[in-house]
């Protein structure tokens, strides 16, 4: 199969949502035709790589009715959401799983635009990036939409908001209007759509919450926020699975009642309501698979999901920086192509000239304003470095970023005991805040007490983190 021509191959998992029942025959259908290795995308679809290129009608063939196609810039992109992230944490109350369901099962068509449906309040996944987003509002089932269109240079949010019942027909409108003029603009897609809904809009004046400036550790176990049990999130080195860990872990998903997985957009997979007595045959599964709970930040962080030049450089560069981004949890690098990335460091490879025998790629490194992944402002940082050079800058850059970390912590700090007279004290992991007004009666600690008076032993009550590593913050 060596000489063999292959393609890899786009299974869509509307949403970043599949059943274990799905993700099985995916994996047994890899399987069967040589290769047996999957892989969580970037747009939360699952790829299948090195599938003989003559299979390819018989891979669609053995999967369906999920639909499937070859993995090219091309062909059109999985939807994008917030799904895997509903109920963990800080989220917006109403944009919960059913939601998300909901508004995925509303789309009988596959759109050749790239469409995110995102939740500004939860800090796993980025919350632009496509070329439609639309963003949750304070206003119930009601959603920002921020245009973003291929030939648009800077997003655009419109002032209107979109019911969540109506987004998928937003979306075949748009496109349509994309397809019959030339390069049309936001107000006119929105003047374009309002003649033709009449009504169906409604008035948002206020922009979209801001997304949070850092992304949160989705790796290992941690307690769900409401209703007792576990979620897991869990990838695998070079972020592939192999057919057997696949295959165990749908199993065993059916067997413990866990009715859909999330894809996560930094190539993993989430399981959300496991039961407390069932964490034990989970970690065993994990071991058993050499698969640790908790992943380097280097490996979540840099961002890469096909074969190539980019990702053996990534490989490379997340071998060797896995301790210093381990030490700057929120940190996030890409490298590539990173014309949508929402990352705060950003890396694009130099090919070497071909023909050019005597010369070595090189690497330029960009970094945003401040390391905030949400600034628009790049900065060159490094430009036409060697390989063996990127490493020692990123460690520069971690360090930088933390050292942002530690002033906006302080400062913070010492304005809010200006203001109230006291801190409130934060989880340095998932930002999980202890507020003495509240309390966590929850966990045995009443509403007025005291950070200093709260029991030695309790613990962060999202994932667990000890209260000897909380933070002061405002």
């Amino acid at each position: 199969m060596s000489n063999e021509k292959t393609v890899w191959m786009r299974v869509y998992a509307p949403g970043g949502v599949i059943s274990p029942h799905d993700l099985r025959v995916i994996a047994g259908t890899s399987n069967t035709l040589g290769y047996g290795m999957l892989r969580a995308g970037l747009r939360q679809d699952i790829l299948v790589p090195n599938i003989p290129a003559m299979e390819e009608r018989r891979f669609c063939s053995l999967i369906s009715p999920m639909k499937a196609c070859i993995y090219s810039a091309e062909n059109p992109p999985n939807i994008t959401s917030s799904y895997a992230a509903a109920e963990l944490g800080n989220t917006t109350p109403w944009a919960d799983s059913d939601t998300y369901q909901n508004i995925i099962k509303s789309f009988d068509f596959q759109p050749w635009l790239r469409v995110n449906v995102a939740d500004p309040r939860q800090n796993l996944f980025p919350v632009g990036g496509g070329d439609i987003n639309f963003i949750a509002s304070k206003t119930e089932d009601v959603w920002h939409v921020v245009l973003h269109l291929p030939y648009m240079n800077e997003a655009q949010r419109l002032p209107a908001g979109i019911e969540g019942e109506r987004l998928a027909e937003f979306v075949r409108d748009v496109e349509r209007i994309v397809l019959g003029e030339d390069e049309p603009t936001a107000a006119a897609i929105l003047e374009s759509i309002r003649q033709k809904w009449k009504k169906g809009l409604v008035v948002l004046d206020e922009d979209p919450e801001a997304a949070p400036p850092a992304y949160g550790s989705y790796g290992g176990f941690h307690a769900m926020p409401k209703g007792g049990g576990q979620w897991l999130g869990t990838g695998a080195r070079d972020a592939l699975f192999d057919f057997y860990f696949v295959d165990e872990i749908c199993r065993m998903a059916v067997e413990l009642g866990v009715a859909t997985l999330g894809i996560s957009p930094w190539n993993a997979l989430l399981v959300k309501n496991i039961r407390d007595g069932a964490v034990a045959n989970w970690k065993t599964l994990l071991s058993r698979h050499g698969i640790a709970e908790q992943r380097g930040h280097a490996e979540l962080w840099f961002t890469s999901e096909t074969d190539g030049a980019d990702a053996r450089a990534r490989k490379s560069f997340s071998e060797q920086t896995g301790a210093l981004c381990a030490a700057a949890p929120g940190l996030s690098f890409t490298l590539g192509d990173f014309s949508r990335a929402e990352t705060a460091v950003l890396i694009r490879r130099i090919a070497k000239p071909a023909g050019v025998f005597w010369r070595k790629e090189s690497f330029t490194i960009f970094a945003r304003e401040k390391l905030d992944r949400r600034s628009a402002q790049l900065n060159l940082f490094a430009e036409k470095i060697p390989a063996a050079e990127v490493p020692a800058r990123l460690a520069e850059l971690t360090e930088k970023f933390r050292a942002e970390q530690i002033a906006r912590t302080q400062a913070v700090v010492e304005a809010a005991k200006k203001e109230n007279g006291g801190p409130h004290y934060q989880c340095p992991d998932c930002l999980t805040r202890y507020d003495r007004k509240y309390g966590d009666p929850e966990n045995g600690v009443v509403a007025g007490t005291p950070f200093a008076d709260v029991p030695p032993m309790w613990q962060c009550p999202l994932c667990e983190t000890a209260k000897n590593r909380f933070a002061e913050v405002a």
